[in-house]
Order: C-alpha cells, then structure tokens, then sequence
C-alpha cells in the first residue's frame, strides 16, 4: 500500500513538473522586453532613416513595418499609419526632416504618430510637452504658428482640408 501512494506521488510529481514545463518559455523568442519582440526595419535606402524608425517602433502605439514604407529616395522615405503620412528626410549632416501631413488634430490615432515621431526624434521630449504643443495648435486654428520643442522647431500650417507639422 505505501509503494503504491509513492508511485502516485511521484507521477502527480512528474505531471506537475511537465505542466510546469509546458507552460513557461521555451525560447521561442517572445519576451517582455520591447525591444527584443521589435523587428528591424530596412525598406529605406538610408541608414540613418531605418534606424529612426527602429527608434520610433520601440515606443509607438502605431509602429509601423517595412509595408508601412514607401517613395523610397536615398534620402527620404514616406511612412503611412492611418491617415496620417510622415515624409522623413536625412539630411547631409544625418539630422532629420519630418513633415507629418494629417486631416484632424482630434484624431487620435494621429496625434499619437505625431507624438511618438517627435519623441523618436528627440527621446527626451515628453508626452506632455508635445500634448502642450499640439493644444497651441489647435487654440490657433488655420494660422501658421511654430513651436520650439526641446530644441526641435516644430512649424504648422493648414492647407486646405490638410495639417502639416514640419519638425527639424
């Protein structure tokens, strides 16, 4: 009788281990970190864009992918989430030129590429100095205005039915 109830226990044991083993990673490559779900984009031709984006993805509610890229130049490439597009420029000294093109600064969606763009741009930059900037925006309305962003220069026009926000 006890060999049988140590036979049991240690099958109950040996299935608990198995359960255990079966429920926890097995290196497939998921993980908590951000960074290690991120695949590197390489759809621009310029180093210095496909590193911004990666910088972009770490962070964004909207990342994007290679699919997400278009009108690839040497030097620029053309990202589309939503209805919003950001033509992103490498300059010769390897800054960056952001001209983001948007319908409604009360889209979300929008707002949010806007926000996570500027602070890939400039990783010290917070969610609420750009929330600041986009309210001047708005309390403006058609006017062109620019805001100076933690050393960005961030310059909004309306067009017609369109928004741009040019950030250097």
């Amino acid at each position: 009788m006890k060999s049988i109830k140590k036979i049991i226990t240690i099958l109950l044991a040996l299935s608990m281990v198995f359960l255990f083993a079966a429920c926890t990673s097995t290196g497939n490559g998921s993980s908590d970190d951000p960074e290690a779900n991120q695949s590197s984009i390489t759809a621009a031709e310029s180093d210095t864009i496909n590193s911004f984006l990666d910088q972009y993805n770490l962070n964004a509610e909207n990342p994007v992918t290679d699919d997400d890229i278009s009108d690839v130049t040497e030097n620029s490439a053309t990202i589309t989430v939503g209805d919003t597009e950001a033509v992103i420029t490498a300059e010769d000294d390897d800054s960056l030129t952001l001209k983001i093109r948007f319908k409604s600064l009360d889209n979300d969606e929008s707002v949010s590429v806007i926000r996570d763009l500027i602070i890939a741009e400039s990783p010290d930059t917070t969610y609420d100095s750009v929330s600041d900037m986009m309210d001047s925006f708005r309390s403006r309305g058609t006017s062109d205005k620019t805001y100076d962003l933690d050393g960005l220069s961030c310059r909004f026009e309306k067009d017609g039915d369109q928004y741009t926000i040019t950030v250097k």
